[in-house]
Protein backbone atom coordinates (compact mmCIF):
# COMPACT_ATOMS: atom_id res chain seq x y z
CA UNK A 1 0.00 0.00 0.00
CA UNK A 2 1.23 3.70 -0.88
CA UNK A 3 1.21 6.80 0.99
CA UNK A 4 1.41 9.65 -1.28
CA UNK A 5 -0.15 13.27 -1.75
CA UNK A 6 -1.21 16.42 0.47
CA UNK A 7 -3.27 14.36 2.74
CA UNK A 8 -0.56 12.03 4.08
CA UNK A 9 1.91 14.84 4.31
CA UNK A 10 -0.23 16.83 6.48
CA UNK A 11 -1.30 13.79 8.53
CA UNK A 12 2.09 13.97 9.33
CA UNK A 13 2.14 17.45 10.50
CA UNK A 14 -1.02 16.93 12.36
CA UNK A 15 0.87 14.08 14.17
CA UNK A 16 3.39 15.97 15.31
CA UNK A 17 0.68 19.22 16.73
CA UNK A 18 -1.00 16.73 18.22
CA UNK A 19 1.95 15.18 20.37
CA UNK A 20 3.02 19.12 20.71
CA UNK A 21 -0.52 19.67 22.07
CA UNK A 22 -1.30 16.63 24.38
CA UNK A 23 2.08 16.30 26.05
CA UNK A 24 1.66 19.63 27.05
CA UNK A 25 1.47 20.92 30.44
CA UNK A 26 -0.27 24.19 28.84
CA UNK A 27 -2.30 22.94 26.17
CA UNK A 28 -2.62 19.44 27.45
CA UNK A 29 -4.15 20.22 30.72
CA UNK A 30 -6.33 16.85 32.02
CA UNK A 31 -8.97 19.74 32.54
CA UNK A 32 -9.31 21.00 28.88
CA UNK A 33 -12.22 19.00 26.76
CA UNK A 34 -10.81 16.95 24.49
CA UNK A 35 -12.48 18.60 21.67
CA UNK A 36 -10.41 22.05 21.88
CA UNK A 37 -6.91 20.19 22.11
CA UNK A 38 -8.09 18.58 18.76
CA UNK A 39 -9.29 21.63 17.03
CA UNK A 40 -5.85 23.59 18.35
CA UNK A 41 -3.88 20.65 16.72
CA UNK A 42 -6.15 21.22 13.85
CA UNK A 43 -5.44 24.81 12.90
CA UNK A 44 -1.99 24.68 13.86
CA UNK A 45 -1.01 21.80 11.34
CA UNK A 46 -3.48 23.59 8.94
CA UNK A 47 -1.51 26.88 9.27
CA UNK A 48 1.48 24.85 9.25
CA UNK A 49 0.64 23.22 5.86
CA UNK A 50 -0.20 26.99 4.22
CA UNK A 51 3.03 28.14 5.43
CA UNK A 52 5.19 25.25 4.91
CA UNK A 53 3.36 23.33 1.81
CA UNK A 54 4.73 19.54 0.53
CA UNK A 55 8.38 19.84 -1.86
CA UNK A 56 7.83 17.89 -4.57
CA UNK A 57 6.59 14.11 -4.32
CA UNK A 58 5.97 12.88 -1.10
CA UNK A 59 5.73 8.98 -1.47
CA UNK A 60 5.92 6.06 1.14
CA UNK A 61 5.29 2.33 0.02
CA UNK A 62 4.34 0.58 3.29
CA UNK A 63 1.89 1.27 6.36
CA UNK A 64 4.89 -0.42 8.72
CA UNK A 65 7.05 2.57 7.62
CA UNK A 66 4.18 5.38 7.23
CA UNK A 67 3.48 4.12 11.11
CA UNK A 68 6.95 4.61 12.32
CA UNK A 69 6.68 8.13 10.78
CA UNK A 70 3.69 8.67 12.31
CA UNK A 71 5.66 7.92 15.66
CA UNK A 72 8.56 9.77 15.11
CA UNK A 73 6.61 12.46 14.78
CA UNK A 74 4.41 12.38 18.03
CA UNK A 75 7.68 11.88 19.62
CA UNK A 76 9.08 15.49 18.84
CA UNK A 77 5.62 16.90 19.70
CA UNK A 78 6.37 15.04 22.72
CA UNK A 79 10.05 15.71 23.23
CA UNK A 80 9.07 19.55 23.12
CA UNK A 81 6.28 18.51 25.54
CA UNK A 82 8.53 16.80 28.19
CA UNK A 83 10.85 19.92 28.03
CA UNK A 84 8.44 22.51 29.13
CA UNK A 85 6.51 20.03 31.65
CA UNK A 86 10.01 19.81 33.09
CA UNK A 87 10.23 23.42 33.67
CA UNK A 88 7.01 23.35 34.70
CA UNK A 89 7.77 20.87 37.58
CA UNK A 90 10.80 23.06 39.08
CA UNK A 91 8.41 25.00 41.37
CA UNK A 92 6.17 21.90 42.20
CA UNK A 93 9.71 20.26 43.45
CA UNK A 94 10.76 23.40 45.12
CA UNK A 95 6.94 23.52 46.82
CA UNK A 96 7.91 20.39 47.87
CA UNK A 97 10.66 21.19 49.87
CA UNK A 98 9.39 24.07 51.51
CA UNK A 99 6.52 22.32 52.64
CA UNK A 100 8.61 20.32 53.94
CA UNK A 101 10.58 22.46 55.94
CA UNK A 102 7.60 24.79 57.17
CA UNK A 103 5.57 22.04 58.31
CA UNK A 104 2.75 22.45 55.35
CA UNK A 105 3.44 19.34 53.43
CA UNK A 106 0.49 17.33 54.66
CA UNK A 107 -1.66 19.69 53.23
CA UNK A 108 -2.53 19.36 49.86
CA UNK A 109 -4.87 20.25 46.73
CA UNK A 110 -5.88 18.34 43.78
CA UNK A 111 -3.60 19.86 40.69
CA UNK A 112 -6.07 18.83 37.53
CA UNK A 113 -2.47 19.74 35.19
CA UNK A 114 -0.97 16.54 36.58
CA UNK A 115 -4.48 14.64 38.44
CA UNK A 116 -2.29 14.57 41.15
CA UNK A 117 -2.66 15.79 45.19
CA UNK A 118 0.54 18.28 45.23
CA UNK A 119 1.74 20.25 48.36
CA UNK A 120 0.08 24.12 48.65
CA UNK A 121 3.28 25.41 48.61
CA UNK A 122 3.68 23.86 45.40
CA UNK A 123 0.36 25.35 43.67
CA UNK A 124 0.70 28.95 45.40
CA UNK A 125 4.37 29.06 43.30
CA UNK A 126 2.57 26.97 40.51
CA UNK A 127 -0.08 29.95 40.23
CA UNK A 128 2.46 32.48 40.39
CA UNK A 129 3.82 30.31 37.45
CA UNK A 130 0.92 30.79 35.45
CA UNK A 131 0.35 34.39 35.72
CA UNK A 132 3.62 35.09 35.02
CA UNK A 133 3.82 32.62 31.92
CA UNK A 134 0.58 34.24 29.87
CA UNK A 135 1.54 38.09 31.22
CA UNK A 136 4.73 37.40 28.98
CA UNK A 137 2.86 35.96 26.16
CA UNK A 138 4.31 32.96 26.82
CA UNK A 139 1.69 31.02 25.31
CA UNK A 140 1.89 33.29 21.93
CA UNK A 141 5.86 32.15 22.02
CA UNK A 142 5.15 28.67 22.81
CA UNK A 143 2.46 28.23 19.72
CA UNK A 144 5.34 29.58 17.96
CA UNK A 145 8.23 27.37 18.88
CA UNK A 146 5.67 24.34 17.88
CA UNK A 147 5.74 25.83 14.21
CA UNK A 148 9.19 26.37 14.16
CA UNK A 149 9.88 22.79 14.65
CA UNK A 150 8.56 22.19 11.27
CA UNK A 151 10.49 24.72 9.89
CA UNK A 152 14.11 23.26 11.64
CA UNK A 153 12.87 19.92 11.44
CA UNK A 154 11.84 18.32 8.30
CA UNK A 155 8.28 16.37 8.10
CA UNK A 156 8.67 13.13 7.59
CA UNK A 157 12.57 12.99 8.12
CA UNK A 158 13.64 12.64 11.54
CA UNK A 159 15.64 10.17 12.94
CA UNK A 160 16.77 10.23 16.89
CA UNK A 161 19.82 11.57 17.79
CA UNK A 162 22.42 8.89 19.79
CA UNK A 163 22.64 11.76 22.39
CA UNK A 164 19.35 12.89 23.35
CA UNK A 165 18.85 10.18 26.40
CA UNK A 166 21.91 11.66 27.45
CA UNK A 167 20.74 15.43 26.95
CA UNK A 168 17.30 14.54 28.83
CA UNK A 169 19.16 14.02 31.78
CA UNK A 170 21.46 16.90 32.20
CA UNK A 171 18.56 18.48 31.96
CA UNK A 172 16.56 17.11 34.76
CA UNK A 173 19.92 17.94 36.65
CA UNK A 174 19.38 21.51 36.14
CA UNK A 175 15.66 21.45 37.27
CA UNK A 176 17.07 20.00 40.36
CA UNK A 177 19.56 22.96 40.77
CA UNK A 178 17.19 25.10 39.65
CA UNK A 179 14.31 23.91 42.37
CA UNK A 180 17.35 23.60 45.12
CA UNK A 181 17.84 27.76 44.47
CA UNK A 182 14.18 29.06 44.63
CA UNK A 183 13.51 26.72 48.04
CA UNK A 184 17.29 27.92 49.14
CA UNK A 185 16.17 30.97 51.29
CA UNK A 186 13.00 29.52 52.64
CA UNK A 187 15.54 26.59 53.82
CA UNK A 188 17.98 29.10 55.20
CA UNK A 189 15.41 30.86 56.91
CA UNK A 190 13.97 27.37 58.73
CA UNK A 191 17.65 26.49 59.56
CA UNK A 192 18.10 29.50 61.68
CA UNK A 193 15.04 29.04 63.22
CA UNK A 194 15.63 25.92 64.35
CA UNK A 195 19.05 26.60 65.52
CA UNK A 196 17.52 29.66 67.72
CA UNK A 197 14.69 27.00 68.89
CA UNK A 198 17.80 24.56 70.46
CA UNK A 199 19.64 27.25 71.60
CA UNK A 200 16.63 28.26 73.02
CA UNK A 201 15.93 24.81 75.00
CA UNK A 202 19.44 24.67 76.11
CA UNK A 203 19.26 28.33 77.66
CA UNK A 204 15.76 27.70 79.21
CA UNK A 205 15.00 23.88 79.45
CA UNK A 206 11.80 25.18 81.56
CA UNK A 207 10.31 26.77 77.93
CA UNK A 208 8.71 24.34 76.27
CA UNK A 209 9.22 24.72 72.79
CA UNK A 210 7.66 21.90 71.35
CA UNK A 211 4.28 23.58 72.03
CA UNK A 212 4.86 26.34 69.72
CA UNK A 213 7.74 25.01 67.45
CA UNK A 214 5.33 23.61 64.76
CA UNK A 215 3.04 26.54 64.58
CA UNK A 216 6.08 29.29 64.34
CA UNK A 217 7.48 26.97 61.54
CA UNK A 218 3.91 27.48 59.81
CA UNK A 219 3.71 31.06 60.33
CA UNK A 220 7.14 32.33 59.58
CA UNK A 221 6.78 29.98 56.42
CA UNK A 222 3.99 31.69 55.46
CA UNK A 223 5.38 34.83 56.29
CA UNK A 224 8.45 34.06 54.06
CA UNK A 225 6.35 33.31 50.90
CA UNK A 226 4.60 36.08 50.69
CA UNK A 227 7.03 38.70 51.98
CA UNK A 228 9.08 36.62 48.69
CA UNK A 229 6.36 36.84 46.02
CA UNK A 230 8.84 39.45 43.60
CA UNK A 231 11.57 37.52 44.23
CA UNK A 232 9.68 34.26 42.98
CA UNK A 233 8.24 36.16 39.95
CA UNK A 234 11.22 37.86 39.16
CA UNK A 235 12.67 33.96 39.38
CA UNK A 236 10.25 32.90 37.05
CA UNK A 237 10.69 35.22 34.52
CA UNK A 238 14.29 33.80 33.73
CA UNK A 239 12.85 30.33 34.31
CA UNK A 240 10.75 30.88 31.33
CA UNK A 241 13.15 32.58 29.20
CA UNK A 242 15.48 29.18 30.00
CA UNK A 243 12.92 27.36 29.17
CA UNK A 244 12.49 29.04 26.24
CA UNK A 245 15.88 28.91 25.62
CA UNK A 246 16.37 25.34 26.24
CA UNK A 247 13.29 24.01 24.01
CA UNK A 248 15.16 25.94 21.21
CA UNK A 249 18.45 24.25 21.58
CA UNK A 250 16.93 20.79 21.75
CA UNK A 251 15.25 21.72 18.52
CA UNK A 252 18.27 22.27 16.80
CA UNK A 253 19.97 19.57 18.75
CA UNK A 254 17.31 16.95 17.16
CA UNK A 255 18.53 18.64 13.64
CA UNK A 256 20.04 15.35 11.46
Amino acid sequence: MEFSGDFTYFLLIFARMSGCVFFNQIFGRGNLPLILKVSLSLFLAMTVYAILPPQGSFLINSVLVYSLIVLKEIFIGFIIGYIFNMFFSTLIISGEIIGMQTGMSMASIYDPTSNISTGITGSFLNIILMLVFFTANGHITLLKIFITSCKLIEIGNFSIPSNLFYKMVELFQQILILALKLSMPIIAVEIILESGIGILMKAIPQIQVFSVNVQLKIIIGLSMLFILVPTFATFIENLITLMFEAAQNSLAALIT
